[in-house]
């Protein structure tokens, strides 16, 4: 039986240099997350310079399918990466993280990458036990 997700986080930090809206446009689009989704929240950075973090969250069905097609994005490089180390990506809860290459995405490309990255968490159904890391390789 295929993994079933409660909910998937996708979430990214906009600076000032950046185009937010652009940004925004190009992880909704590459993701195929909903734009309305996403909800924003303004902070201060160190030298007062403005930075936004968005934030979406899906849920139920539509998350498992957000997580099934983030998986076929990803090239097979990549999903083997993750399925040698599965376990520094994941939490004693039985969620899964991942961070994207921000900058790709504008190539229509979805590629594992740390800096600056657009973060998805992967949250499983059960919520009794933990997720074996055996459950998210069979979505890898």
């Amino acid at each position: 039986m295929p993994l079933k997700l409660s909910a998937a986080e996708v979430s990214f930090f906009v600076h000032a240099t950046e185009d937010e809206e652009r940004l925004l446009e190009t992880v909704a689009k590459s993701l195929g997350v909903r734009k309305e989704l996403f909800k924003q929240s303004r902070m201060t950075g160190h030298f007062n310079n403005p930075i936004t973090h968005w934030s979406a969250l899906i849920r139920g069905e539509e998350a498992t399918r957000f997580a099934e097609a983030l998986v076929r994005g990803l090239s097979q490089a990549d999903r083997s990466l993750l399925r040698s180390d599965l376990s520094s990506h994941a939490d004693e809860h039985g969620c899964l993280y991942l961070r994207l290459d921000k900058q790709t995405l504008f190539s229509d490309r979805v590629e594992l990458g740390q800096s600056d990255p657009v973060r998805v968490k992967l949250r499983p159904v059960s919520r009794w036990r933990k997720t074996s890391a055996s459950e998210f390789e069979e979505i890898l």
